[in-house]
């Protein structure tokens, strides 16, 4: 085991922001099918998914950050637990899922997202989802992926707009930054 996670609830403490993930070659997460949320778990990489942990509940080997080289700086961080996981993954290393190890995940306002979780840029999630394909999924064709990635951010920015959070100019200005970030990324 080289890898392990566990659960993360939002800020109510009662709510699961992330229970157990798996992701493909494109950086899309399904879910992953645990036997019980009560004991722990390990899971390898079975040809088309890897096991994923969430950065704000895991921890690594120190051999197997040494192994893959640390995290690859291309990423501001979005996506860059991920790519651990999955390079870690490719090499044999499993990982464990460990659902009663929660932690709740509280947030501020930042440079990056207000004090309600509202995106002020998508930059650098669209570059690192992007630059993601790019580095996983190479041979592949991406585009059906990243422009999954944009309709579920505009679906996303859209329910923020009905809720009040952002004005119809908000949105296409995010919508603009997820797409420099894209292009960036690639």
């Amino acid at each position: 085991i080289g890898i392990a996670g566990g659960f993360v609830r939002g800020r109510n403490g009662i709510d699961f922001q992330w229970k157990a993930q798996k992701v493909d070659r494109f950086g899309t997460d399904t879910p992953l099918n645990l036997e019980n949320d009560a004991t722990m778990q390990v899971f390898t990489a079975d040809g088309h998914y890897c096991p994923k942990v969430q950065g704000t509940n895991c921890m690594f080997r120190k051999s197997v950050l040494r192994e893959m080289g640390g995290f690859d700086e291309n990423f501001a961080f979005y996506l860059d637990e991920t790519d651990i996981c999955c390079r870690a993954s490719q090499q044999g290393w499993a990982t464990a899922i460990i659902p009663t190890a929660e932690v709740q995940h509280g947030f501020e306002a930042s440079d990056r997202r207000t004090a309600d979780r509202v995106p002020k840029s998508l930059f650098v999630e669209g570059q690192s989802k992007a630059y993601f394909c790019k580095k996983h999924a190479s041979g592949f064709d991406c585009q059906h992926a990243l422009n999954a990635f944009q309709a579920e951010q505009h679906r996303r920015l859209i329910r923020l707009m009905v809720a009040g959070y952002v004005m119809p100019a908000d949105v296409k200005n995010l919508l603009i930054s997820l797409d420099e970030g894209l292009m960036a990324g690639q």
